[in-house]
């Protein structure tokens, strides 16, 4: 028998309950998990079973459905009481491994519950762009066809010491240097990226390292999802629009969680989300400080992998307020620019917009929640204004001038710096309609190639 066919068995049974989280990257999923499974009616937690890594990528999808469902049975095995009730296990996932229709009907057969998590995305870009300076440097192979290019347009000799070294030397070439003399100039770039927030100097890494670092690009029935390549797919916005409306919502199945919002008003989301989750609401403030817990079973297979990226969500005990502010789009490298106008801010506001999504509504609730104090002098709304904006406009509870006020409010305030993003808010608004994820959305993904200097 399958793994899949024992899992479908035990929940069938009435054994196994699977809460299910659904992610693109850096959304908060990770901090949510260890929220929500240290509940004390939740026995584990399988963090992205579905996770593809290094020597192992399987040819099909099939053996990679069974990998991910025997790590769950583990975490069933290993959970396992006696009191009469479910195992109840918490596994969050990212949208980007969830993309073949066969694969989402059987994950969406298996989980009770769906939680899907979003957040701004140029907070979300660009904390991946950040991670991104580890992941070159630890898998230079990555850039092996573009180092190759490279050198023969700039008469390097290119041996094996070149090409594992190649990053290196394209920092140097743009003109970031080691100055201690050890030759690190790649971490003299990464530094001055995060010092000054801007990550164009990427743009043509992007064209060979995405589609290399996102292992899903090796699975042919996963190509089929992504007829413009895998550039962008990292990101897991692309994958985004396609997951929710395959997700059957009967039984009010699926509830939206925006990662700011959860560490900003942890009070008011943990307890929609026990609601949603059908858990006790008296044991809800475990979840906003769990580090007296008691320590669930939690599968490790990530620890290889991931264990740096993980890091501090990993290691977190608490929900915290939100302290980050959000990059300019034009900071992007500009695969990702266009990623943000035409994919992933879209679908943050559909989501946002969504009926299912647990956030405030209507004027009162949203200026309470936009005056709150995060951090020393700083309101949520003066330190992620794209996220006022976005509420905002996303609330259909508001009308005419109300509306009106509270977004030029927000412009007043912030316009300067970020009267582009606010431009295409407005546009996607008027432009079609918000919160209905029953249709299909067109956009166009970044062509391959479309952005490397000739």
């Amino acid at each position: 028998m399958s793994n899949f066919k024992k899992l479908q068995q035990l929940v069938q049974d009435g054994k196994l309950k699977i809460f299910s989280i659904l992610s693109p990257g850096r959304t908060v999923s990770t901090i949510l998990s260890k929220s929500i499974s240290s509940h004390p009616q939740v026995d584990a937690e399988c963090p992205q079973p579905f996770h593809l890594s290094h020597p192992f990528v399987p040819t099909n999808t099939s053996d990679r459905e069974e990998k991910a469902y025997g790590l769950l049975l583990a975490a069933y095995n290993k959970a396992g009481h006696d009191d009469g009730r479910p195992v109840t296990v918490v596994v969050k996932e990212m949208t980007r491994n969830l993309v073949v229709p066969e694969t989402i009907q059987r994950w969406d057969e298996l989980a009770s519950k769906h939680i899907i998590t979003i957040r701004n995305p140029l907070l979300a870009i660009e904390s991946i762009m950040r991670l991104y300076f580890n992941f070159i440097e630890e898998k230079p192979e990555g850039l092996e066809q573009f180092a190759k290019e490279f050198a023969s347009k700039h008469n390097y000799e290119p041996t094996e010491r070149y090409l594992k070294n190649f990053h290196n030397v394209y920092a140097n070439h743009l003109g970031y240097k080691d100055n201690s003399g050890l030759g690190q100039h790649w971490k003299a770039l990464a530094e001055y990226a995060r010092t000054h927030r801007d990550y164009t100097m990427l743009t043509e890494l992007f064209e060979e390292f995405g589609p290399f670092y996102d292992l899903n690009s090796r699975l042919e029935a996963v190509k089929k999802e992504y007829p413009n390549g895998f550039i962008t797919s990292i990101t897991g916005w692309e994958s985004f629009s396609r997951l929710i409306p395959s997700l059957n919502d009967g039984n009010q199945r699926i509830c939206i969680v925006d990662g700011s919002l959860l560490r900003a008003s942890p009070e008011f989301t943990t307890s929609d989300i026990c609601a949603h989750l059908e858990l006790s609401k008296e044991d809800a403030d475990i979840m906003l400080n769990w580090s007296k817990a008691p320590r669930k079973y939690e599968t490790t297979h990530l620890e290889t992998d991931y264990k740096a990226v993980l890091g501090r969500a990993n290691g977190s005990t608490k929900l915290e307020p939100p302290t980050e502010t959000p990059i300019l789009p034009a900071k992007l490298p500009k695969q990702f620019y266009r990623h943000f106008n035409e994919v992933a801010m879209p679908e943050y506001l559909n989501a946002l917009a969504d009926n299912r999504c647990i956030r405030p509504r209507g004027k009162e609730a949203l200026a309470t929640l936009l005056k709150k104090p995060v951090s020393k002098g700083m309101t949520l709304g003066d330190t992620d204004p794209v996220l006022a904006y976005s509420l905002i406009s996303t609330d259909k509870t508001l009308l005419g001038e109300n509306k009106v006020e509270m977004l030029d409010s927000v412009r007043k305030k912030h316009g300067i710096m970020f009267f582009e993003v606010f431009d295409l808010i407005d546009r996607l608004n008027k432009g079609r309609l918000i919160g209905n994820h029953k249709k299909p959305y067109g956009h166009a993904a970044p062509t391959q190639g479309k952005y490397r200097s000739k």
